[in-house]
């Protein structure tokens, strides 16, 4: 029996041989897997993006809305801003003792509170405001002054209108312009007491 001695550089060759048969055979395997993987890599991602589109779609819109309403908001304030508007401003409430128009014996007891009224933009507003919180106590004492003084005629006018006039007058001479339009009572109550009931006789 002849016995066959292979040289190196064959056995190479033969391996070489049986690793690509080798290859070949598990190559549609791997291809199998690979593209498996692959697709479900692929609708993962499908499914992300759409869910991603769909919320640019709906956030794009509430987002351009809010932009809109911000910017509608915006144009009123500065509207509202300069345009002329009436404001009123209270001196609170306060009482006054003046003679009664009933009966000369007697003085007539006035509760009541003053409110001015201003007409001008938020920055006229917002100036008278500060002049007259300044000057609140001098202003109080100014229109008691007016309501103390005055004759009970101009007290028992309804429409005060003679009144609410020096008032306003005197309350911008204080202030130093002509910023108050009108003056009004929010309310303006009056009973009578007798002289001799008040000094305590």
């Amino acid at each position: 029996m002849k016995s066959f001695v292979l040289s190196n550089e064959t056995i190479e060759r033969l391996r070489e041989i049986h690793r690509a048969v080798q290859q070949e055979q598990l190559r549609p395997q791997l291809r199998f897997a690979f593209s498996t993987d692959n697709l479900i890599l692929l609708g993962m991602i499908t499914v992300l993006v759409v869910i991603a589109l769909l919320m640019l779609s709906f956030v794009h819109p509430q987002t351009a809305a809010s932009q809109d309403q911000m910017d509608q908001d915006r144009r009123e304030i500065v509207e509202a801003y300069q345009d002329d508007q009436f404001f009123e401003i209270s001196l609170g409430e306060a009482e006054s003792m003046v003679p009664s128009v009933h009966a000369p014996d007697s003085v007539d007891v006035i509760n009541y509170e003053a409110v001015l009224t201003i007409q001008g933009t938020v920055k006229d507003y917002m100036a008278a405001d500060t002049s007259i919180r300044q000057r609140e106590n001098r202003i109080r004492a100014e229109v008691g002054a007016v309501i103390n003084s005055a004759s009970p005629e101009k007290i028992a006018e309804p429409s005060l209108s003679q009144l609410r006039t020096e008032i306003r007058v005197a309350v911008n001479s204080i202030i130093g312009e002509e910023k108050i339009n009108e003056v009004n009572f929010s309310h303006f109550t009056r009973y009578t007491l007798r002289s001799s009931a008040h000094s305590g006789d």
